[in-house]
């Protein structure tokens, strides 16, 4: 008794789930009569029938129809980057032969049409909604051939399809020799080919699914026919239409030739720097100026070496002295007075250290640190801004906004103008990537050195580590953007970042007297870097330990540190034959593990270096950083061509 009762509820069970899929809302046809005019238009009628229960189709239905493409159904119409528009005019509208209220909105890549009425339901039942419309620029041009590459149906519909059929007719009869057929079914990207053809009365061609389409799944089609059954555009025409598609890139590229004119003419009228004056060889830094200021000055502008700078050369002087213990640099005020301290070291004294005092550069100072930095920039721009260069930032400011102002314009007139998302993403990336421009300028800066001495690759390493979380953020974003037809404004931003940048560096120009400076700098660089240009009798023959030391900051400076450190060793290798007692050299001023007699110039590489990237880090406040083809027979896939979109209730 038990085991036929088992048997009935199963029954029941198996029963109710096939009663249950028969009543659930789907499309029990899908009609498409497609009309390819003589003026290549497409006057496309699509007769929908649904079975309707209440629940997902209640008011009417909605059919989306994309009319924005990054790169249009073939990817043979457009350059990268840019985008192609299609046309879509509603005709007539009608439920179950009846007109019906509709209304179309705009969405971020075509238009939305629904259809019903808002204040009244949709009587449960079978009922048929018919679309008709006429929509433009849908064909692809080879050379001897043209091709409706069609979606018929869209991949986006809510609901499974039962049968789809697509009748395809031309104003121009249609050979029946040297066409070719070729539809495609499934979800988007599929190659399955679940269909028929057949010709119809007058050429007609009419297509078929053999399998019912899940939701989310479509139909598409692909006739090929000889050139001449539709009038192609002329070139002219396709050019106007692409400067229309994209005015967005048309504005972009006026304001980039914009930008680049004012800089251009900014930098005639204030950036050319005066002539080099006479050479003069020099075997003595110039007395007016300290090693800080001498960095500064050769640079117009202060970067972390500058401040290093200032450290070595107080440390030569013997007013600190600088240790390192594990990765971490102290600086030990002594004992001594300040009258041989230029202004720019006396301010780092004072802001850093009272005497006897030492410091740690690591984050937990960060503020100690900071206040030292920028008493020491400030005593530079004190003294020699102005005087002995100008930056000329007055003058770049209106290329920085004019720059500002055209990427604005870029992501305010993209395609993506009303979705919001996509809107802010491309103004943080406008700022996000001129600092990952900046950083990525110190990774690759920092890597020239790596394998120079092993505190550079140090270096090199957590400028790397530090920069990465930064270049990640940018990766994300920019996958994001290049989904969205706005991706192109990414290259934009790059241009003229990179614009602004090199434009920055151009217009600072040295007055007369600054000129007269870099002069004699120049002269002294030549004999740091190993006499060369210099007369015999300006050349260095044995340069002494004080001589070392007492130029090494300077060299420094300079960014020949290493040059310099190399040839006292080579000196000093000389000197330990003649006398061990050269063995036992260290420079006073410095106790720690960088120091290798053996390889100086590993070694001034690798304090310069490692000091830079101390002073980065530990001057940042803990927290603020983060850890178709082409040719006519190309195949293709569902979901691919034109029309598509999708549809669903509402």
């Amino acid at each position: 008794m038990i085991r036929p009762l088992a048997i009935a509820a199963a029954c029941l069970v198996v029963c109710s789930a096939v009663a249950q899929e028969n009543e659930s809302e789907r499309i029990l046809s899908y009609h498409a009569d497609i009309t390819v005019n003589a003026d290549a238009s497409l006057l496309v009628r699509e007769t929908i029938r649904v079975y309707v229960l209440g629940v997902g189709i209640k008011h009417g239905i909605f059919r989306d129809f994309p009319t924005i493409y990054r790169d249009f159904p073939n990817n043979y119409r457009t350059p990268w980057l840019t985008r192609f528009t299609t046309t879509f005019e509603l005709q007539d509208v009608t439920l179950d032969g009846a007109p019906v209220p509709h209304h179309e909105e705009m969405k971020t890549n075509g238009v939305r049409t629904y259809i019903g009425d808002p204040d009244a339901f949709v009587p449960p039942g079978e009922h048929t909604y018919s679309i008709t419309y006429r929509t433009q620029h849908q064909l692809a041009y080879w050379d001897n051939e043209d091709e409706l590459y069609w979606n018929v149906t869209g991949n986006g519909w809510e609901f499974p399809i039962e049968a789809v059929e697509a009748r395809v007719r031309f104003e121009r009869p249609l050979p029946s020799r040297d066409v070719r057929m070729n539809g495609f079914t499934g979800a988007k990207g599929s190659t399955e080919q679940a269909y028929e053809w057949t010709m119809g009365p007058g050429n007609d061609v009419v297509f078929r699914t053999t399998r019912s389409l899940y939701a989310q799944e479509g139909f598409t089609i692909s006739i090929i026919f000889p050139k001449g059954l539709v009038d192609r555009p002329a070139f002219a025409a396709t050019v106007r239409k692409w400067a229309s598609d994209n005015y967005a890139i048309r504005v972009s590229l006026l304001g980039t030739v914009l930008t680049f004119a004012y800089f251009v003419f900014a930098w005639t009228l204030v950036g050319k720097d005066p002539a080099p004056g006479e050479f003069r060889a020099r075997s003595e830094p110039p007395k007016e100026f300290g090693p800080a200021a001498m960095r500064y000055l050769t640079r117009m502008g202060f970067d972390n070496q500058t401040f290093a700078t200032a450290l070595v050369s107080l440390a030569v002087k013997k007013h600190v002295q600088i240790s390192q213990t594990d990765k971490y640099f102290t600086v030990k005020r002594l004992d001594t007075q300040e009258s041989d301290c230029t202004p720019d070291e006396k301010a780092v004294l004072h802001a850093l250290l009272r005497k006897g005092d030492s410091v740690t550069f690591k984050q937990a100072n960060h503020a100690r640190i900071s206040k030292a930095i920028k008493a020491c920039h400030d005593a530079l721009r004190a003294q020699y801004e102005t005087r002995y260069f100008i930056t000329n930032a007055g003058y770049a400011l209106p290329g920085t906004l004019l720059a500002m102002g055209t990427i604005g314009a870029a992501l305010f007139l993209s395609p993506h103008q009303a979705d919001k998302p996509i809107l802010f993403l491309g103004i943080w990336l406008t700022f996000w990537s001129l600092g990952c421009f900046l950083l990525a300028h110190m990774v690759v800066a920092a890597w020239r050195l790596a394998f120079k001495g092993i505190g550079q690759f140090a270096s090199a390493l957590f400028i790397t580590a530090f920069a990465a979380p930064f270049f990640a953020a940018e990766i994300f974003v920019t996958a994001i953007m290049f989904g969205s037809n706005a991706f192109w404004v990414l290259p934009l931003i790059v241009v003229l970042a990179a614009m602004n940048w090199l434009f920055y560096q151009l217009m600072k120009s040295p007055t007369k007297l600054g000129r007269r400076a870099l002069d004699e700098i120049d002269g002294f660089r030549a004999y740091l870097d190993g006499g060369r240009n210099l007369p015999q009798s300006a050349t260095m023959t044995t340069p002494e330990a004080i001589e070392f030391n007492a130029y090494f900051p300077y060299a420094m400076a300079l960014d020949l540190d290493t040059e310099w450190a190399g040839r006292f060793a080579a000196e000093l290798e000389g000197a330990q034959r003649d006398d061990p007692r050269h063995n036992a050299y260290r420079p006073y001023w410095y106790d720690g593990d960088l120091w290798d007699r053996r390889g100086m110039s590993s070694f001034s590489g690798s304090i310069a270096s490692a000091m830079s990237s101390e002073i980065s880090s530990s001057s940042i406040a803990p927290g603020t950083s983060s850890g178709g083809s082409s040719g006519g027979s190309s195949g293709g896939s569902s979901g691919g061509g034109g029309g598509g979109g999708g549809g669903g209730g509402w």
